[in-house]
């Protein structure tokens, strides 16, 4: 395959005033930084997915739709 090497950006620094006495992550690799944007993506992702899909509303017709699939009992109804 004829791709080309990844490289990382340029760093940037804050200006003093702006700082605290702690210091900023760096990723030493390109490895190192898209391994932490793509759990960053993908973890936004699945919250994203799962506020989506859970809620009150959802629950209610999850709800109906199981009591209309479920199987009957032939016992109970007569016939």
């Amino acid at each position: 395959m004829n791709l080309l090497h990844l490289i990382l950006s340029r760093q940037k620094h804050t200006p003093k005033r702006l700082s605290d006495p702690a210091t900023n992550y760096t990723p030493e690799s390109c490895e190192a930084h898209y391994r932490l944007e793509y759990f960053s993506i993908t973890d936004f992702a699945l919250v994203s997915l799962k506020t989506r899909f859970d809620h009150e509303g959802l629950k209610k017709v999850e709800a109906i739709e199981k009591l209309m699939t479920a199987p009957v009992k032939l016992k109970n109804l007569k016939v």
